[in-house]
């Protein structure tokens, strides 16, 4: 099992980085604007939204990865 754990851990480790990257250019975005996505144009208003989303998606993805691993230290 230690083998599991270990891809287990750079999956999340992946996860992690991939979720930062994310949430930097979504930073980038809004800090274009004022810090508000009201004052967004419809066409980035929309990229925040998709970007947001998919954030949104790994965070649940790094939750989910994060049970399992601690599911597999119960288990041993």
């Amino acid at each position: 099992m230690p083998e599991a754990r270990l891809d287990g851990a750079a999956t999340l480790d992946q996860l992690r980085r991939e979720h930062r990257r994310l949430d930097a250019e979504i930073d980038q975005l809004i800090m274009t604007y004022g810090g508000h996505s009201k004052d967004m144009p419809d066409a980035d208003l929309q990229r925040y939204q998709a970007l947001a989303h998919k954030r949104d998606e790994l965070q649940n993805e790094i939750r989910a990865t994060e049970q399992r691993l601690l599911g597999d230290d119960e288990i041993s």
